[in-house]
């Protein structure tokens, strides 16, 4: 292909007629799948699989389609592309995957090519890209390749955002996008390559920065605890609420609240489910600090429908559910988030009426002890650190020798903060 051409196909047969591995990438084309009609393995199909993920009919990638792509994807892994020339082929490439966006997306080795050219292309010709596929979106973030071009596509409208007329039609995707996700929410939540994509879309609605983004894909707790121990906020976003200058916050809790609305049914699933586990934790830290939206979103997390109900209700009906539940790792995550964020009001009402009498039980837990951590770690007075430690108080030594230190660290450093009960420390230890 002659860079003349400025990556425009043309009929010719000659040029390289084939590409090796991506970096990175398993071979997986979608020209060489298939065979006689076989079940594409690149299909996911979770448990509740819905019914127009389902229905999809990948179609095979026609020869000269992939030769084009092969071409393209030679050109920019020889270095072959002058810079001024870059956007231009960019834009002709993308072009060419009108009405095949579904099967080139999916396709092992043309999506590799793919996630460059969206990263390359002018907004214009990214958006085109966008509002050809936004219907097959929820397919393509569930998919092991097309999830790669999903985000990066999105990566991309992010460098949009700072620019007034740019936000107008970044805006305009995005709520199509997250119509598209919200109706089949269950599916790519559970998703584990749809929930990593809907996290980068959380947080590109929220507005925050690039270079933040993994502080609230996951969470280290090795990092949590040594936030706690040294006295700093326990809750997540809080130092980076003023970064989220670019974002969308209308939005944001429109599709978080669609999201939990058409995924009512399943929220028993999704609270144990590792992928959805990580989304609703992403949902609640990038809620930190509005406490109308937290008190809505823990209310359905912990089994009320209403608003608010969570904050007014006697959680000790809840309590034998959430404790058992806490021998899962997934919701021990994530009420530990839930914790962490909550207004002071529902965390108050979490400590006296859920899990006062069983917190040396679930301090025992590999997985509870952490909910426990967090849980001292977030007391603001002195009285809720004298109840906690009636209960944890007289079982230090056994902690410390069931091998749970993080909880004896957080009860030491939550007295030391409070300056309580000090005295009591120094005899238990």
């Amino acid at each position: 292909m002659e860079k003349s051409k400025h990556g425009r196909r043309n009929n010719r047969e000659d040029g390289n007629t084939g590409r090796g591995r991506g970096k990175g990438r398993p071979l997986g084309s979608s020209m060489n799948m298939n065979p006689g009609g076989k079940k594409n393995e690149n299909a996911l199909q979770p448990p509740n699989a819905s019914t127009s993920a389902m229905n999809v009919i990948r179609k095979k990638v026609d020869p000269e389609t992939a030769k084009y792509f092969l071409e393209i994807s030679n050109l920019f892994d020889n270095k072959e592309i002058d810079l001024e020339d870059r956007s231009t082929i960019c834009a002709n490439a993308l072009e060419e995957t009108k009405g095949k966006e579904l099967e080139l997306v999916t396709d092992g080795v043309i999506s590799h090519t793919l996630q460059i050219l969206v990263q390359g292309c002018e907004l214009e010709q990214l958006c085109m890209f966008l509002r050809s596929c936004i219907q097959s979106f929820h397919v393509i973030a569930m998919d092991k390749f097309g999830s790669h071009v999903a985000e990066a596509a999105l990566k991309a409208l992010a460098t949009h955002l700072e620019d007034d007329t740019s936000r107008v039609i970044v805006e305009e995707i995005l709520n199509r996008i997250c119509k598209v996700i919200a109706a089949d929410a269950t599916n790519v939540m559970c998703s584990c390559y749809g929930s990593h994509v809907l996290r980068t879309l959380l947080c590109l609605c929220k507005g925050v920065p690039l270079d933040s983004l993994q502080d609230f894909h996951t969470t280290k707790r090795s990092a949590v605890l040594a936030e706690r121990l040294s006295g700093g906020s326990s809750r997540p976003g809080d130092q980076n609420l003023t970064s989220f200058e670019h974002g969308f916050p209308d939005m944001f809790k429109t599709f978080v609240r669609q999201m939990l609305q058409n995924a009512k049914n399943d929220i028993s699933t999704l609270l144990t489910e590792k992928n959805s586990s990580l989304v609703l934790q992403t949902v609640l830290k990038l809620s930190a600090g509005d406490d109308d939206e937290l008190n809505h979103i823990i209310s359905i997390l912990l089994g009320y429908d209403e608003d608010d109900t969570a904050q007014k209700k006697d959680y000790s009906e809840q309590k034998n559910k959430i404790v058992a539940l806490l021998e899962d790792t997934a919701y021990s995550h994530l009420l530990e988030v839930i914790i962490d964020v909550a207004p002071e009001e529902l965390r108050s009402n979490m400590l006296i009426g859920t899990l006062k009498g069983a917190l040396f039980a679930i301090s025992s837990h590999h997985c509870g002890n952490y909910v426990v951590q967090a849980l001292v770690s977030s007391a603001k007075t002195a009285d809720q650190m004298k109840q906690i430690w009636e209960e944890l108080g007289p079982n230090i030594k056994e902690l410390l020798e069931l091998g749970k230190s993080g909880v004896v660290a957080s009860i030491l450093a939550a007295c030391q903060r409070l300056e309580t009960n000090r005295l009591e420390v120094l005899f238990s230890t």
